[in-house]
């Protein structure tokens, strides 16, 4: 059970506050009937309960249990207070399970990208995102078809071009290097024995540029 500060209070006492904390030992005790069973119930030492008590009804003035041999009875101050402290309860209950609700990640979300980036980095990464949000249902949407956010088409896209349109919010993922690559006798043979240099080599980059570029969408 959380600890939280929830309080309520009782004008009638000069505006005395009682705490979430002390309302559960209080109702602990209430249920179990004897400080021993409201010990186990809290997972708290039989003392410290006691303690806790002795403190909740000296901030209250109030006696809220009669003791007895057979175990503790609340008083009719005790009864008065018992729907208040379980209001207490609810709230705490409630509170706990939304916040629990906004640490889970759930619900389907559409990803567009290009198959380059699909099927070695994206498809390769999931397992661990699906384990950890269970609650996750991911669709991914691979190729080089231009795809609309504002019509969610998408709710994401992964491209490895930045968009010049649109009011989007983008979001540097990485850097990804590619490099010209051939045989010697590939050089040569383009080349009629010459080396490739200087304006061919930015030719075959932008060459290459415009067709990642095309296949990113």
């Amino acid at each position: 059970m959380p600890k939280l500060a929830y309080g309520f209070s009782f004008l009638e006492k000069g505006d005395l506050i009682l705490q979430w904390d002390d309302a559960r030992i209080f109702l602990a005790i209430a249920r179990g009937g004897s400080l021993s069973a409201a010990a186990a119930a809290l997972d708290m030492g039989v003392a410290t309960v006691s303690r806790r008590l002795d403190r909740l009804e000296g901030s209250l003035q109030l006696a809220l249990f009669s003791r007895h041999q057979s175990g503790y009875r609340p008083t009719e101050d005790g009864l008065a207070l018992l729907a208040h402290a379980e209001a207490l309860e609810s709230a705490a209950l409630a509170f706990g399970a939304a916040a629990h609700d906004q640490e889970r990640v759930v619900g389907s979300v559409r990803l567009a990208t290009a198959e380059n980036l699909a099927t070695p980095l994206i498809m390769a990464s999931l397992g661990g995102l699906l384990s950890r949000h269970p609650g996750l249902r991911l669709e991914v949407v691979s190729g080089v078809q231009a795809v609309n956010l504002h019509r969610r088409d998408a709710d994401l896209a992964v491209r490895m071009i930045q968009p010049e349109m649109g009011h989007l919010t983008i979001r540097r993922l990485g850097s990804l290097g590619f490099g010209l690559y051939g045989s010697p006798g590939y050089v040569q043979q383009r080349r009629g024995g010459q080396s490739l240099e200087g304006d061919d080599l930015r030719a075959c980059s932008r060459s290459l540029r415009r067709r990642v570029g095309a296949q990113s969408g």
